[in-house]
């Protein structure tokens, strides 16, 4: 009798949801056949766009996208139909398309600098655009058969469209490519798939990896306050000659001082001074940020995981950038310095693999170096320059002073190994974009303090 009382109550709950359905689509082809004039106002468009996006299907994502066409100026419609637009294409992934998915992780990325959008989608219980571009690079992960990696990305994107069936439809086979990696003596690719998968022995086998893991003793990284680089790789030239004695002081930490010059302009055509933050000292050396995102690039070329010694972004930052920004003599300034790269540079949640450590020119600030040098959020919101915008650095509105403010990139993974770490418009460290996204480049070096002008 319960049975047969729980069947009809669904039963009936199922008419209902279909009727609703039904009404809502009717409605929308009355509002799309009628002049905005005659009946219906660029709000009600508005509000019957958003409505029709909370069923997530293609026709009702369709019938949204030509109501905010017609909503014109009304809320954040122009967001909402761009939106709306790139929800689409992840859409055809299921009907044999061809969607063009790097563009549409741009798009959401621009979307996700919005502020007042990204509120309205959390007021409307829409999926965010953080959530649906983990979304793409798990299918993109399951399609290349990374089942693990796909798994654990499915895991961080907020239960956005199917992402828990798929997650859970990956169970298996994440396990076994987990297992595969502890039977061949892979422990650490063992434990990054086998983590909470909750499958079977997954569990112990974990422990069993860490286990094997946790006694092998990082190499003790010099402090990164004292940047002196080996004697073997920089030697210290002979003629170089004695300053004199009316040697102006080191600038002090905090200060803004030039050095370099580089395109800022939208037009690229100028050769504009750098400004450098003073983030710290060490003897007559000093370590410089730039005051502004002074291009944007994607962490790496390709989709994969990729730590920052093999990544194209430190490949561009010690040859392209490094010979356009600086004349000869300049280089001769930048030292060469020893950069950590162990998973104690990371986010506190992170515990992906950082890589081997590097020896750079041009480096970008690791999460634990960001939290360490700036003292709060807000003072590591940073403003791109005209030409970073101009080349796809993602911006938000007005924050706190700083007029559209961007993210930018760290050299720490992200959450997991296919993720990167980087500075958001507020100033926090967040660690889900994926390679291919267009971030803006803070650029770090150590020099000698008497090269720079302040």
């Amino acid at each position: 009798m319960i049975t047969h009382g729980l069947f009809v109550l669904n039963k009936k709950n199922l008419i209902i949801k279909r009727i609703m359905a039904f009404q809502l689509t009717v409605l929308m082809m009355i509002m799309l056949v009628i002049p905005a004039y005659a009946v219906f106002s660029r709000e009600d468009y508005y509000a019957m766009g958003i409505a029709a996006l909370e069923e997530m299907t293609v026709e009702q994502v369709q019938q949204a996208i030509d109501a905010f066409e017609k909503a014109g100026n009304a809320g954040e419609a122009k967001n909402y139909k761009q939106y709306a637009q790139s929800l689409l294409e992840i859409f055809l992934l299921d009907e044999g398309g061809e969607p063009d998915l790097e563009l549409t992780i741009y798009r959401f990325s621009m979307l996700e600098g919005k502020q007042s959008f990204v509120e309205s989608l959390s007021e409307n219980y829409l999926p965010s655009c953080g959530g649906l571009i983990m979304y793409i690079e798990a299918r993109q992960l399951e399609t290349a058969g990374e089942y693990a990696e796909a798994w654990h990305c499915y895991a961080e994107t907020e239960e956005v469209l199917d992402s828990i069936d798929r997650q859970i439809s990956l169970t298996k086979k994440a396990y076994e490519q987990g297992k595969a990696a502890y039977d061949n003596g892979d422990y650490k690719q063992a434990a990054d798939a086998l983590k909470g998968l909750n499958w079977k022995d997954s569990g112990e086998l974990y422990e069993k990896a860490m286990s094997i893991i946790a006694p092998t003793p990082a190499p003790t990284p010099k402090p990164m306050q004292t940047p002196v680089p080996k004697p073997a790789l920089t030697p210290r030239p002979t003629a170089r000659p004695t300053p004199a004695p009316t040697q102006a002081p080191a600038p002090e930490i905090g200060e803004t001082v030039i050095f370099g010059r580089y395109p800022q302009t939208v037009g690229g055509r100028d050769s504009t001074a750098i400004e450098w933050i003073v983030l710290d000292t060490s003897g007559d050396k000093v370590l410089l940020i730039s005051r502004y995102g002074l291009d944007a690039k994607q962490y790496n070329n390709s989709n994969k995981s990729i730590t920052w010694e093999n990544c194209t972004l430190r490949t561009w930052l010690n040859s392209t950038f490094l010979d356009k920004a600086f004349t000869r003599e300049e280089q001769a300034s930048v030292q060469t310095t020893w950069i950590d790269n162990s998973r104690r540079q990371n986010s506190p949640e992170s515990s992906a693999d950082g890589g081997n450590d590097t020896y750079d020119r041009v480096f970008l600030l690791s999460c634990a170096e960001a939290e360490k040098y700036f003292s709060c959020d807000e003072d590591r919101i940073c403003a791109p320059t005209d030409y970073a915008e101009n080349h796809g650095a993602g911006t938000s509105d007005k924050y706190k002073g700083v007029e559209m403010a961007c993210w930018w990139w760290l050299r720490s993974p992200g959450l997991y190994q296919y993720n990167t770490a980087y500075i958001n418009y507020f100033g926090a460290c967040h660690y889900y974009v994926g390679s291919l996204t267009s971030g803006c480049v803070r650029p770090a070096l150590w020099v000698d303090a008497e090269a720079i002008s302040w």
